[in-house]
């Protein structure tokens, strides 16, 4: 386990999957098979201090990393723990090869887009109407220090 002075960060496990699927309550959702696939075979982190506040999920195939989820409490958003998740997330990227890590927003997620790029992330592309009707997604790409660009 990882502690951070924000919440302490841990690798997920099937067990966790209810705490998860409270989390993905309060956000458009995942099933529990989606969440217990993403457990399985791809990295989920929690992080929280007795109970789960924040996941993290992120797919590697190659060396392109995606954050495919991250969900935080509302109740405790604007406290760290979404730069946590996020920054435990892109050293697990970093250390298993990533070149590159990308993931995709809700163009109208100000407080997302403020964190991604506080990270380093740049818009790369956009998706009309992804989301629905006038719901566009940003895509945004994270280039892994020192590792030049891919594309």
């Amino acid at each position: 386990m990882m502690e951070s002075s924000r919440c302490d960060l841990r690798r997920a496990t099937v067990a966790d999957l209810d705490a998860i699927m409270v989390l993905e309550t309060l956000s458009p959702p995942w099933s529990a098979d989606s969440w217990k696939d993403e457990v399985d075979h791809h990295f989920v982190a929690l992080a929280g201090r007795g109970e789960v506040h924040g996941v993290i999920a992120m797919s590697l195939v190659g060396s392109v990393a995606e954050v495919r989820r991250i969900i935080v409490d509302p109740s405790v958003r604007r406290t760290g723990i979404g730069q946590s998740l996020l920054s435990h997330g892109m050293e697990w990227a970093a250390s298993h090869g990533a070149q590159e890590v990308f993931l995709e927003v809700s163009a109208d997620n100000h407080g997302a887009i403020a964190l991604y790029a506080s990270h380093g992330f740049s818009p790369v592309m956009r998706r009309e109407n992804y989301y629905g009707t006038d719901d566009d997604a940003v895509v945004y790409r994270w280039l892994v220090p020192g590792e030049g660009q891919v594309l």
